[in-house]
C-alpha cells in the first residue's frame, strides 16, 4: 500500500460524497490520505468510529452494528451483534481489544469482540471509558436525584463495585494513559438562583477519590474530553451560545497553561465564517486534529494543530472525521459515511514528515546543491522554519550524486527546508543561509 502525498498551496479540491468543492485555504501544506475501503453509508447512517484490534485489523460502527474489517484488504470479515437504535454517543475500545461499548437509546452496550455477543446493557449511562489495564469501566450518569455520578464496574463479572463523585451529574469522560486520573464535564448544584456557571470540567485523583480539582466553570457543558498520550494535557470542545464561547480548551496539567482555539481565529485565517468544529482528537502528545466547516457553503477543512506553537502545522484532505486510532506509525481516521483511511504519523509534521531525511543540502549562489543516492523525479519545494512555503521549485529530474537546483530568489538569513515529493515517499533535509 503506497502514500501518496502532495502539498497544495492556492486550490484545495474536497469532496462530499462524489460532488468536488473548489475553495481557498492559507498557505499551507495538504496531506492526503490512503483509502482503504468505502462501506457506502447514506445520509441516514453514520460510521461512529474505528480502532485497531490486536491482530492489527479493524473494528468500526455503522450506524447499529459493529464490523471487522481487514486491514489489508478492507473486506468484511464478520459482524457483531446489532442495537435495536443507532449509536448515539462516540464508541470506545478496551486496550486489549476485547470489549467495545457504544451508547444509544437502547442504553450503553458493551461487546464481546471474540463472540462478537453484547453481553450487557447500561441504562443511565452518559460517559463510559476503560482503565488503561482493561479491568474497569468507568460509566458516568446523568440522574440529577442520585448523587454519585462515576460508577465503576468489573469488566470480569460486569457488576458494579463502586461509585464515587459528590456531582448532580456527569457526562463526558476520559481517563489518563497513567490510570492515574479522570476527568469528566459534569453539572454542579447551583450555588443561587442568579448561578447561570454550573458547568464544570474536572479532575479526580483516583488515588484519592474525593480529590477533585475544577479545571473550567462553564455556562454550557464541555461537549468531549480527552487525555494526551503522555496524561500531561487535556483538551475539549465548547459551544456556547455567542461565537465568542466557540472554542477549543487545551490545558497543560503540568504548568497550569490553557489555550484557546476560538472560531473567530479561524475564520481569520481561511478566509471563511467558521461556523463550528469537531471534537479535538490527540495524534500524539502535543499535537491534535479536528474539524473545521461551513455547511451552508460545504466547506470543510481536517485541522492538524501544534500545541507547543499555537498554530496550524497542516491540513489532512479528508471529511468529516469521527475518531483517530494509532498502531505503529499508521493513523486510522474513519469518515461518518464510513471511509476509512490511513495516515502515517510521521508525515503529519510539515519539518518532520520525511520518510527519508537528507542532510547532504547546501544553498549558495541563489541555488541549492543537493546529493542524491539515486536518480529519480520529484517536485521541490523551500519552507522556513514555521512551515511556510517560500518557493515552488516545481518539478525537478535528479540524477545520482551531485544535482544542482535554481532558487530563482532571494532568501532572508535562517534555516529552511527542502522537501522533495515523490510518488511514494517524501524526502526532506534542512539547510542553513547564514
Amino acid at each position: 500500500m503506497k502514500i501518496y502525498i502532495r502539498f497544495i498551496y492556492i486550490l484545495t479540491l474536497l469532496a462530499l460524497g462524489t460532488v468536488a468543492q473548489t475553495q481557498s485555504q492559507p498557505n499551507l501544506p495538504a496531506i492526503n490520505v490512503d483509502t482503504l475501503c468505502n462501506l457506502g453509508l447514506n445520509k441516514a447512517e453514520k460510521a461512529k468510529g474505528a480502532f485497531f484490534l490486536s491482530d492489527g485489523n479493524i473494528i468500526t460502527i455503522l450506524n447499529k452494528t459493529p464490523l471487522i474489517i481487514d486491514s489489508k484488504t478492507g473486506a468484511i470479515l464478520r459482524q457483531l451483534d446489532s442495537l435495536s437504535d443507532p449509536v448515539v454517543v462516540f464508541p470506545k475500545l478496551s486496550k486489549d481489544g476485547r470489549y467495545l461499548i457504544a451508547s444509544s437509546l437502547q442504553g450503553l452496550a458493551i461487546w464481546d469482540v471474540v463472540t462478537g455477543k453484547i453481553i450487557k446493557i447500561i441504562t443511565n449511562a452518559s460517559g463510559y471509558c476503560f482503565s488503561n489495564d482493561g479491568s474497569k469501566l468507568y460509566v458516568t450518569t446523568a440522574n440529577s436525584d442520585n448523587l454519585g455520578t462515576v460508577n465503576v464496574y468489573d469488566m470480569n463479572t460486569l457488576e458494579p463495585i463502586e461509585r464515587f463523585g459528590a456531582l448532580v451529574s456527569g457526562l463526558y469522560i476520559d481517563i489518563s494513559p497513567d490510570d492515574q486520573k479522570l476527568a469528566l464535564s459534569a453539572i454542579k448544584a447551583p450555588e443561587s438562583e442568579n448561578d447561570l456557571k454550573t458547568n464544570q470540567v474536572i479532575l479526580i485523583n483516583l488515588n484519592d477519590k474525593s480529590s477533585l480539582t475544577v479545571l473550567e466553570t462553564l455556562e454550557l457543558q464541555a461537549n468531549s474530553i480527552k487525555f494526551s498520550p503522555d496524561s500531561k494535557q487535556i483538551a475539549f470542545l465548547h459551544s456556547g451560545k455567542e461565537e465568542y464561547l466557540n472554542y477549543i480548551y487545551i490545558m497543560n496539567l503540568e504548568t497550569k497553561q490553557k489555550q484557546y482555539i476560538k472560531l473567530q481565529d479561524l475564520t481569520d485565517i481561511f478566509g471563511f465564517k467558521v461556523t463550528a468544529f469537531t471534537n479535538p482528537l490527540f495524534i500524539d502528545s502535543n499535537t491534535i486534529t479536528f474539524e473545521i466547516f461551513n455547511e451552508t457553503y460545504d466547506k470543510h477543512y481536517c485541522i492538524v494543530w501544534d500545541i507547543n506553537a499555537n498554530k496550524i502545522k497542516n491540513i489532512i484532505n479528508f471529511e468529516y472525521n469521527q475518531s483517530v486510532d494509532i498502531k505503529d506509525n499508521d493513523i486510522l481516521f474513519c469518515s461518518f459515511s464510513g471511509v476509512l483511511a490511513y495516515l502515517k504519523k510521521d508525515i503529519v509534521d510539515v519539518n518532520s514528515n520525511s520518510n527519508k531525511t537528507n542532510s547532504c543540502i547546501k544553498y549558495s549562489n541563489n541555488q541549492l546543491v543537493y546529493y542524491s543516492e539515486k536518480a529519480f523525479s520529484g517536485a521541490a519545494q523551500i519552507y522556513d522554519v514555521s512551515g511556510k512555503l517560500v518557493a515552488d521549485l516545481g518539478a525537478q529530474t535528479f540524477s545520482e550524486g551531485r544535482n544542482v537546483i535554481p532558487v530563482h530568489q532571494t532568501l532572508p538569513t535562517g534555516v529552511y527546508l527542502l522537501a522533495i515529493i515523490t510518488s511514494s515517499e517524501q524526502i526532506s533535509g534542512k539547510f542553513l543561509l547564514e
